[in-house]
């Protein structure tokens, strides 16, 4: 049996992935040792990652967006002063458009020696960067319920979130080249679809049985329970380049699994999806960011993503205002407007300079613009 630890409903954690990079030449730096030995930040809300020009910025459990966002910008301009002194620029894209992977210097660990040994090449590929958010959970069974609810949901989050085009200087013809890349992890990507917790606890015992994970945390999904915490973790979104739309993203996560929440209560779930349906979607999204189209039901109908995104956001309104973040959830607005996103931006500065520094540069500006508002 998984235990599986008491929790507020709709509380929130958050988990931001930031690119460490050299201040005068753009590209991936490994100085998080000298950040982290200067760091005074409470425990736990600034840890290291898989390598060594990676950072990851989490919050304690919060009740509101605001509360959440707030604590991630404490956070950075707590760090600032580090960041000068390392001549480090934050960069929080999906990816950087130039550094090689093969240059990465690992973060000492055994829990990263271990995956590493076991996934290789797979593994240390992973220089990709993302914005996790917990969600609390009423008990197991409802947090499975939210999970297959929310896999109608995921793609048009993640095509809003898109911003990896590029990759080790190369134009993947993506938007979030980070999907495809997590993907090839063999417990990575969108999740195995199964109708209930007892089928979700069969699955994990056999897995664990078989050694083909260790523990919950070898699971990389896009969504997963997180029974330990007592929330529902969702990892599908693209790294978001703005302490604004990370707050964005948390808003529009946190009125979906209300909503969700909502249909389960009700008895008026949608059902577990097919796994072709969420496959598909996943890979629309993450190939044309919101110029895709999206499959709306097990039949096949579809409508373009901005359009799928419009009707999100206004289903999700009056949640939005109940939980105090429509101001948040509204910053997602102008892209069913046909606002560009991260990716489309990075691509119009390329081509206009064609100079991946420039890019690079560009996010840099914009993270620091918002951190300053």
């Amino acid at each position: 049996m998984l235990d599986f630890a008491k929790s507020d409903p709709l509380t929130l954690g958050a988990e931001l992935e930031i690119q460490l990079v050299d201040d005068a030449t753009m590209e991936l730096t490994p100085r998080v040792e000298g950040i982290l030995a200067g760091c005074t930040a409470p425990a736990g809300l600034v840890q290291p990652e898989i390598f060594q020009s990676m950072l990851e910025i989490t919050t304690p459990v919060c009740r509101t967006v605001a509360e959440a966002e707030d604590s991630l910008r404490g956070t950075i301009r707590g760090l600032e002063p580090l960041f000068r002194r390392e001549h480090v620029r934050i960069v929080a894209a999906g990816t950087h458009p130039t550094a090689l992977y093969s240059e990465r210097k690992q973060f000492p660990s055994e829990r990263y020696d271990m995956l590493i040994s076991r996934n290789q090449w797979v593994a240390r590929r992973l220089m990709i960067f993302s914005l996790h958010v917990h969600v609390g959970m009423p008990d197991a069974a409802t947090c499975m319920a939210v999970q297959n609810e929310l896999l109608w949901d995921l793609p048009i989050l993640l095509a809003a979130s898109a911003s990896s085009p590029f990759w080790q200087g190369e134009d993947t013809g993506l938007a979030s080249s980070r999907m495809a890349v997590f993907e090839a992890i063999p417990t990575g990507g969108h999740p195995c679809t199964v109708p209930d917790w007892a089928a979700f606890e069969t699955m994990v015992n056999a897995l664990q049985r078989s050694h083909s994970i260790t523990s919950l945390k070898d699971l990389w999904w896009d969504v997963r329970p997180s029974p330990g915490y007592g929330t529902l973790e969702i990892r599908a979104l693209d790294g978001t380049v703005t302490l604004s739309m990370a707050g964005a993203m948390v808003a529009a996560i946190q009125v979906a699994a209300h909503a969700a929440l909502e249909r389960v209560r009700l008895g008026t779930t949608r059902g577990v999806p097919p796994d072709w349906l969420v496959r598909e979607n996943k890979w629309r999204a993450g190939r044309h960011g919101l110029e895709a189209d999206f499959v709306s039901d097990a039949q096949g109908s579809v409508l373009p993503m901005r359009h799928a995104l419009g009707e999100a956001l206004a289903a999700w309104r009056p949640a939005a205002e109940r939980l105090g973040c429509a101001a948040e959830l509204e910053r997602l607005r102008p892209f069913v407007h046909g606002a560009p996103t991260s990716a489309d931006r990075q691509r119009e500065v390329y081509a206009r300079t064609g100079s991946l520094t420039d890019v690079t540069q560009t996010l840099a500006d914009e993270w620091t613009a918002d951190l300053r508002a």
